[in-house]
């Protein structure tokens, strides 16, 4: 099976981690200026923040006193600012800026497959630094196998399958390298209860009356040998033992195989492939199985076998969990293959998981195809390259990150993995890239611990061995040149990377500022406050406010909290102190001069209540109130500048009667509100943006077009209409005329009905004469059908014949 069967538990952080890192990136430099100028020591400023560098240049610190004695400012100077901040605006000399980088170095050995052999890296806290990795496959792999199996009765059948296809094994596993070696050992369980038949140790088969050897917990039988006579010679002796309860002492047995490298014979490291191939039907003890027979301390590391190859210590101690085989196996570089049947398939899978460099082979049952499940195990693992990082201690402020790139090409990136490349073939180079990072945290750790070994394990192929060491003192080359009681910090400081670090009893820019408790009580407006009301710092007798949230406090106490000041909206629509609009003064705004209101959010303009191509402010309806138009009559007059008019639809028709006399000429004295005129330039105020609405009389098929304001209602006392006298149907109609004469049109709809009719009515005899036309041809089909039934010749096969014939055996005709 391969190791496509399962998945693997991901030891590191995943890809997504770091591109999320990249992202934030760019946005810490754009934002470095502000979170950089907070530092006012060089050790603080490169160790917090990754984006920050120090000028070390002493003419470049009393530049900025002088600009801080300008401004009033009582601060301690900054010389830390992001490097786009220093080399431009800050003009620090390029020799003179402090911004350290992470580096490494590295050593190749072209004879081996994992490219580079060793890096020696130096790391900046913060800035992660990337190394690129080649694994090429080789052709041919030294391989050492060890033969771990579970002498119990449930495998004897197995064990005979092995002695009977030994030689195959041996020679299947001899074409694939040039250097083969075997080992072997065998595992039962500890000799306590519940494990062991404590009554029948030494013939634990006694109570089936044959005889087993007696129980063990692990037994290293044989040496890594070259000697496949001396292999089978030992595989043949070996004899089958019991246990009580199911599982056994499999881990107990590949723990010591792994510490005991020199009693076992294990090739060094790095110079063959080390692969135990464990055989087993059942499952397996682990950690706090051992507290059943009291056993409550975990093995110990250290290789544990006797002389005669046993493990003493199986009384003693408990079982170890999978994560110390995990861990072990991994630092030892062993690639372990579990031979298992189906029914655990699960508990193993599950083993797997933990180890990462495991692999998985199902015996399907039969015991003779070992050979051919440990050749096609051997296959999938020599074609999967599997990074896994050991030896780093400080996991907790270092990380390694191990990711292929180009999805693994020329092979595949195995599924629900993110690092192991499957599918590799000889000769073929997969490329890696390693990322290292480390926490400012790191450095709070005794000195002894800033340096660390860590490898980067490819499981069977070659290691990469870090030699890390962290920049936590990245100051010390300005540190050496500090001069206590310097003048330049007013003989009360140290003059520390070109910057002041004060005495306890000192502050301000140049140490120039005395902290005696006659300067500390004018930063409080009274003994019972706390001094500057616990938001800030007194220096030289006045509080220097912090800030929170990129809003300082202020006030001469630092008793104003701007971050309470009132929020608007601003113009993009995002939430800002007195909308963008002002400035906050001590919880309250002051708005700038085109804004007004709480919140500095109504403008003092009234163009926003114009409405575009007219000249009157909320179409002389409303009034102007924080750029909005609010309608004096909102019954009547609605929309954003108040020029929809509710009631002004109906002005047509509220003046249409007296249009038409008025053509017509026989108004007499009523109508007599209106006002006539040729065209829209004599309606008394009309300026070029007056908006009219266009109405229409129709009378003896005669249409006339007139005009009235867009806001009348027609109810006004005084309404000026346009009626164009010279229009085309103007004159017919004021003479009572017809325009179009009245014509015979009835004959028109009577057509369209009679034509509906004629239409239907073919409809109908069409679908009458096709319902005939199917009803004769399903008749002519029965007739045939009838036809074929009469002239048909056969027999019924339930008939049966009444009429039976039987014979005399004896009768002969011919006999006289």
């Amino acid at each position: 099976m391969s190791r496509e069967s399962h998945s693997v538990m991901q030891h590191h952080r995943s890809n997504a981690c770091w591109f999320v890192i990249l992202i934030w990136l760019p946005f810490a430099y754009g934002q470095g200026e502000a979170a950089c100028s907070t530092y006012t020591r060089c050790s603080d400023c490169l160790l917090e923040n990754p984006s920050c560098g120090w000028c070390n240049d002493p003419s470049v610190f009393q530049r900025e006193v002088g600009v801080a004695f300008q401004l009033s400012s009582l601060k301690p100077i900054s010389l830390c600012r992001n490097l786009t901040e220093l080399s431009s605006t800050f003009s620090c000399p390029a020799q003179n800026i402090l911004f350290p980088k992470s580096s490494n170095v590295t050593t190749y050995q072209p004879s081996l497959p994992v490219q580079p052999s060793s890096v020696v890296v130096i790391l900046r806290p913060g800035d992660p630094i990337q190394i690129p990795l080649t694994v090429t496959l080789p052709q041919s792999f030294p391989i050492d196998l060890y033969i771990l199996m579970a002498l119990t009765r449930s495998l004897e059948p197995y064990a005979n399958g092995l002695k009977a296809t030994a030689t195959k094994l041996i020679t299947t596993m001899q074409g694939l390298t040039s250097s083969f070696r075997i080992a072997f050992g065998s595992y039962v369980d500890k000799r306590l209860a519940p494990f062991s038949d404590r009554e029948n140790l030494d013939n634990p088969c006694a109570g089936i009356s044959q005889v087993c050897d007696s129980v063990y917990d692990f037994h290293h039988t044989l040496n890594f040998t070259n000697n496949a006579t001396l292999f089978m010679e030992t595989l043949n002796a070996s004899v089958v033992s019991a246990n009580l309860d199911a599982p056994d002492a499999m881990l107990d047995a590949l723990l010591q195989i792994a510490l005991c490298e020199n009693q076992v014979g294990w090739s060094p490291a790095g110079q063959s492939r080390r692969i135990v191939f464990v055989m087993t039907t059942g499952d397996y003890h682990y950690a706090l199985d051992g507290t059943l027979a009291g056993l409550v301390n975990p093995p110990l590391l250290t290789c544990r076998l006797s002389s005669s190859g046993f493990y003493q210590d199986s009384e003693t101690f408990d079982y170890p969990s999978a994560a110390i085989i995990s861990q072990v196996l991994n630092e030892k570089r062993i690639i372990p293959i579990f031979a298992h049947i189906g029914t655990f398939a699960m508990s193993y899978t599950t083993l797997a998981n933990q180890i990462k460099s495991a692999f998985l082979g199902d015996l399907l049952g039969n015991v003779n195809n070992l050979p051919q499940v440990l050749s096609n195990t051997y296959a999938t693992l020599s074609s999967t390259v599997i990074p896994v990082v050991t030896g780093a201690s400080n996991e907790r402020y270092l990380s390694i990150n191990v990711s292929p790139q180009n999805n693994c090409a020329p092979g595949r990136l195995q599924t629900g993995t993110t690092d192991t490349c499957m599918n590799i073939s000889v000769n073929s180079t997969v490329h890696y890239v390693a990322t290292l990072k480390v926490t400012k945290e790191f450095c709070a750790q005794p000195n002894s611990t800033r340096t660390m070994a860590a490898n980067i394990q490819f499981i069977g192929f070659g290691d990469l061995q870090l030699a890390i060491s962290v920049m936590c003192q990245p100051c010390q080359s300005c540190l050496t040149t500090s001069y206590v009681n310097s003048s330049s910090c007013s003989d009360s400081g140290t003059q520390e990377c070109s910057t002041c670090v004060c005495s306890p009893n000192k502050n301000g820019p140049t140490c120039n500022c005395s902290t005696d408790t006659q300067a500390i009580s004018l930063c409080r407006p009274d003994t019972t406050t706390p001094m500057c009301n616990g938001r800030g710092s007194c220096v030289c007798g006045k509080c220097v406010c912090d800030s929170v949230g990129g809003v300082q406090y202020g006030g001469q106490y630092c008793q104003c909290d701007r971050n309470k000041c009132p929020m608007g909206y601003n113009s993009k629509g995002q939430l800002a102190i007195c909308s963008g609009n002002g400035n906050c003064f001590c919880d309250s705004c002051s708005c700038n001069q085109d804004y007004t209101g709480y919140v500095c959010s109504c403008p003092t303009s009234q163009l926003k209540c114009v409405e575009p191509g007219a000249k009157s402010v909320c179409s002389n309806a409303g009034q102007c109130l924080c750029g909005i138009c609010i309608c004096n009559n909102v019954t009547a007059r609605i929309g954003t500048y108040c020029e929809a008019c509710k009631t002004c639809t109906g002005a047509c028709n509220n003046i249409l009667s007296c249009v038409a006399c008025h053509i017509t000429g026989t108004c007499g004295t009523q109508c007599a509100n209106i006002t006539y005129v040729q065209n829209r330039t004599s309606v008394p105020g009309y300026d070029g943006t007056m908006v009219f609405r266009s109405c229409s009389i129709t009378s003896q098929s005669c249409e006339v077009i007139y005009e009235l304001d867009r806001y009348a209602t027609g109810l006004e006392a005084n309404i000026y209409v346009v009626l164009d006298t010279t229009q085309k149907n103007y004159a017919t109609l004021h003479g009572n005329g017809d325009c179009n004469p009245s014509q015979v049109i009835w004959p028109i709809p009577v057509g369209i009905v009679l034509g509906i009719i004629v239409v239907g009515i073919i409809a109908l005899i069409l679908w009458k004469a096709c319902s005939k036309l199917g009803e004769f041809l399903e008749y002519k089909q029965w007739e045939k059908s009838l036809m074929e039934e009469t002239n048909r010749s056969g027999s019924n096969p339930l008939f049966v014949d009444p009429t039976s014939s039987y014979s005399n055996p004896r009768y002969n005709p011919n006999q006289n």
